[in-house]
């Protein structure tokens, strides 16, 4: 039962395929590489629109980054929820228009997935470890312009 499941699913993209078993437990199957993960968050993100980019994201997700102190403000540098998150997206693009994720390598880091990028035309690197669910949604992000 399980295998015939996993064959049936198995082109899908998320990082975990969640099988419920007889017994009711979950059974977490890896099917995606951090860098093919990281490279089609990376495409999904640089087709920007406020509706699929709220798709990357878990409601309750978490943003820390030391460009959300300086383009808003927030003395942290946090964020939490998706309608935070994608406002802060939209400023950013209203202010880079031609901004895009250059993804350079990415690896596993425990359960989380560190990824190297960059955005242009911010001139620095992007290191950071991400967070996902089993429906790959980002539940956690924290970037570092190194």
């Amino acid at each position: 039962m399980v295998f015939d499941f996993l064959e049936e699913h198995k082109n899908r993209s998320p990082l975990f395929v969640s099988v419920k078993a007889p017994d009711k437990l979950f059974i977490m199957m890896p099917t995606l590489s951090p860098e093919s993960t990281a490279l089609d968050l990376g495409q999904r993100w640089n087709h920007y629109s406020p509706d699929t980019h709220a798709e990357l994201y878990e409601e309750e997700v978490e943003f820390t980054c030391s460009l959300v102190k300086r383009l808003l403000g927030e003395s942290l540098g946090k964020l939490s929820g998706r309608g935070s998150l994608i406002e802060y997206w939209q400023k950013m693009r209203s202010r880079y228009p031609d901004m895009q994720m250059v993804h350079h390598r990415s690896d596993w880091h425990g359960k989380q997935i560190m990824m190297e990028l960059s955005m242009p035309p911010l001139s620095r690197r992007v290191l950071g470890p991400i967070t996902l669910n089993e429906d790959m949604k980002i539940t956690r992000l924290r970037l570092s312009h190194v």
